[in-house]
């Protein structure tokens, strides 16, 4: 799909225009978009088939206007309410709309009350995030897709800001689709070594990026053996990758950490049968933070990023790891494991552990499809945030704000920690009550962060997402992603 933004209005297919609900006669949208479109649907707000009601779509085929076979009007709500994830999540609706006509070509107008940059971008990402889907392993392929998209700008002067804009809503669009590819690939193709295959490839040509793989001797040696412990059931072996990007050569990293299972069974403590075959998404966090590195390499943003993906699959088997096992992590604590399905926690902690140990950063994010109860606390429209540092707490709470994936922040007291006492080792790694399983997950991570500042985002109840509406498809979400994105870009 090829984008162009240009200051006048070029022919295609389709012209799409956003309408506020208090402002119908399009005030401040450039005079020859109001001179082609306000006759053409003035019989439609006057019989209130058009109210710029948020979301509301109203497609006009054989519009008859010079340059278009139909206009799509999608309505923006509250003029002074405009934000660029609500012209995101409109944009995507259109976008599908012009594809469901077979529809080839569109011409976008942008709203009236947006900077341009953040208009430009909010465009291609939602148009790149609404049109995904996932059909590698379908025999036969619907047919129908856009080919090109003419975004126009108010005037001269801010096509190079607009353009700017749809460039890195491009790359990053494609970043989250990305990790959608991944969270949705069976686990017979995505096992562990296809996974750091995968990300190797995806990062072997870029002079700044680095990759290492850690496999299973190289992690006995560094004493991982809470990572190590969740993979011994499977066939496949475990691996921790390990992506740097260094355009600074002076400057401490900021570190993303992410979970890698590429399907949990839940071990010898077996979950129920019912939606298991979604445990194949159990790597989201691990698929956000590569797809992020790759915009943010993509983008060639100036700030040092350090990726740890752990990547495991966690099986029943004669050589699985059991309840009541004890493991050392590399940081030396030996942990209690009380229950096999809280095992994502274990293999993030070894990599939290090596981060401080080799990578030095300057603050550390985690990011995990980490405890269902999560879910229960918070529901499947927003992810949890916890961490050390209020001010991070703060500005990733921003930024989800901005990118509409909202986070909402859960405490992290120190009495939490009574919930992890164990008899026999250091700490219990999960509190098999059902008291605050969220906060005692992140409890536990806590303990292997150091002082480093550090941030943990749940993002179990946003995993995928239950229907297709504006830019979010049914099927996995790859949400999370352009938070990490975001906060790196602000962190410059």
């Amino acid at each position: 799909m090829k984008f162009n933004v240009s200051e006048s209005i070029a022919s295609s297919d389709v012209l799409v225009v956003g309408i506020y609900s208090d402002d119908l006669a399009l005030t401040g949208y450039p005079k020859d978009v109001s001179k082609l479109v306000l006759p053409l649907i003035k019989p439609l707000v006057d019989s209130e088939a058009i109210e710029g009601k948020f979301q509301s779509l109203v497609p006009i085929l054989n519009a008859g206007i010079k340059g278009f076979s139909a206009v799509i009007v999608v309505g923006l709500g509250d003029k002074a309410k405009i934000t660029s994830a609500k012209w995101r999540t409109v944009i995507g609706d259109a976008a599908r709309a012009v594809t469901q006509y077979k529809f080839k070509s569109m011409t976008v107008v942008l709203p009236v009350g947006l900077d341009n940059s953040v208009a430009g971008q909010a465009t291609s990402e939602g148009i790149g995030m609404g049109l995904y889907k996932f059909d590698q392993y379908k025999t036969e392929k619907k047919l129908g897709s856009l080919e090109s998209v003419s975004v126009l700008a108010s005037n001269e002067k801010s096509v190079a800001s607009v353009n700017t804009g749809v460039l890195a809503g491009t790359s990053i669009a494609w970043s989250v689709n990305l990790a959608r590819d991944l969270a949705n690939m069976p686990p017979n193709d995505l096992f562990p070594k296809a996974f750091a295959d995968r990300t190797r490839a995806l990062f072997g040509s870029d002079e700044n990026v680095t990759v290492k793989i850690i496999d299973e001797s190289d992690a006995k040696k560094l004493g991982m053996n809470a990572f190590l412990g969740v993979g011994q059931g499977s066939i496949f072996e475990s691996y921790m990758v390990v992506i740097d990007y260094k355009p600074n050569a002076k400057q401490a990293p900021i570190c993303l950490v992410g979970k890698g299972v590429t399907f949990d069974t839940g071990g010898i403590s077996i979950k129920p049968s019912k939606g298991m075959g979604e445990m194949k998404a159990d790597m989201s966090g691990g698929a956000n933070v590569i797809a992020a590195m790759k915009a943010i390499v993509d983008l060639k943003v100036k700030r040092n990023v350090t990726a740890i993906i752990p990547m495991v699959e966690n099986m029943p088997s004669g050589t699985a790891q059991r309840p009541g096992d004890i493991v050392k992590a590399m940081n030396g604590k030996t942990i209690e494991i009380t229950n096999t399905d809280a095992e994502g926690r274990l293999i993030l902690c070894d990599a939290l552990a090596y981060a401080v140990e080799k990578v030095k950063p300057s603050e550390m994010i985690s990011m995990a499809t980490l405890t269902g109860a999560c879910i229960v606390a918070l529901g499947t429209f927003i992810s949890g945030i916890l961490g050390n540092n209020q001010d991070m707490v703060n500005r990733m709470i921003e930024t989800g704000n901005e990118t509409g994936e909202r986070l909402w922040q859960l405490p992290l007291f120190d009495e939490y920690i009574d919930y992890l006492k164990s008899d026999v080792a250091d700490i219990n790694h999960c509190n098999e009550g059902r008291e605050a399983g969220t906060v005692t997950a992140a409890k536990f991570l806590e303990q292997f962060v150091g002082d480093v500042p550090w941030v943990h985002l749940d993002i179990a109840g946003v995993m995928d997402y239950r229907k297709t509406s504006g830019y979010k498809v049914k099927g996995m979400s790859g949400e999370g992603t352009r938070n990490l994105i975001e906060y790196v870009i602000r962190s410059k």
